[in-house]
């Protein structure tokens, strides 16, 4: 690990070890938000429709904020869901990111456009 960072700092200089970076954050923010939010409406909606137990006799708020701790069922299903539609929402962004990393940038120096061919 220690020769490969001081590989690319020889060879690239600082700004070689934060290459990468923003297709790497175009990728993970909206995978992240789209997880986040599409487990916390699945467990929403698990809480209202009564699949968690009695909820509590109160108003809508302290129904969703007060409730029978989820099942190991509902919290793989709202987790798998999640896992779906936040793939969904960022493949493009990967799809992206995995073309950039295999097009790479051409090496090519100045002095070797100019040899000719060996003979």
């Amino acid at each position: 690990m220690a020769q490969a960072l001081v590989s690319i700092f020889r060879e690239e200089g600082i700004v070689g070890l934060w290459r990468g970076t923003v297709p790497g954050q175009l990728l993970t923010i909206p995978y992240c938000s789209v997880q986040f939010v599409t487990a916390h409406h699945t467990k929403a909606w698990a809480r209202r429709s009564g699949l968690l137990g009695t909820p509590c006799a109160m108003n809508y708020i302290a129904r969703v904020l007060l409730y029978t701790p989820l099942g190991p069922t509902v919290s793989f299903a709202s987790g798998a869901a999640a896992g779906v539609a936040a793939t969904i929402a960022s493949y493009p962004f990967d799809l992206l990111r995995t073309t950039m990393a295999a097009q790479g940038e051409p090496k090519v120096s100045s002095s070797s456009s100019k040899r000719s061919p060996p003979q």
